[in-house]
């Protein structure tokens, strides 16, 4: 049986991994303006993890949609989740190269894996709507 604390704790970790890269890469840190949550307009959509699934779900439990190509924590231009955000949302920095985004995120990537496996968790890396409405917990 998984031990889901242990699990919240090496996502705490990985959290703070990423944030320690980006302080030391100098990079401002976010502001929290949302203009990474409207993903239409970037182009992009937001991948996330089974560890991180179980993180988030263990503070923001309520499942929701995307609205508009926008991520649906975006309230009033701010992200309402931000101490809960995604490895990906920490990463997407707007003030930061595509190169530094991409190594961060190998990064976080291969540990969330590895958090899976430790833990005999099912592996699942899977588009942000996708897993709102997963049974991931």
């Amino acid at each position: 049986m998984t031990d889901k604390r242990k699990v919240l704790e090496e996502v705490v970790k990985v959290y703070a991994s990423i944030e320690r890269r980006l302080s030391s890469e100098n990079i401002p840190p976010c502001r929290q303006c949302g203009s990474c949550c409207n993903f239409a307009r970037f182009g992009h959509r937001l991948y996330v993890s089974t560890p991180e699934i179980m993180y988030f779900r263990h503070y923001v439990p309520a499942k929701t949609e995307l609205v508009n190509g926008k991520c649906p924590y975006l309230k009033d231009s701010k992200c309402s989740v931000h101490k809960y955000r995604f490895a990906g949302c920490r990463v997407f920095n707007c003030m930061m190269s595509e190169e530094l985004q991409s190594e961060i995120s190998e990064f976080a990537v291969k540990r969330f894996r590895e958090i899976c496996d430790k833990h005999g968790l099912d592996y699942q890396y899977i588009d942000l709507e996708q897993a709102l409405q997963s049974d991931i917990h």
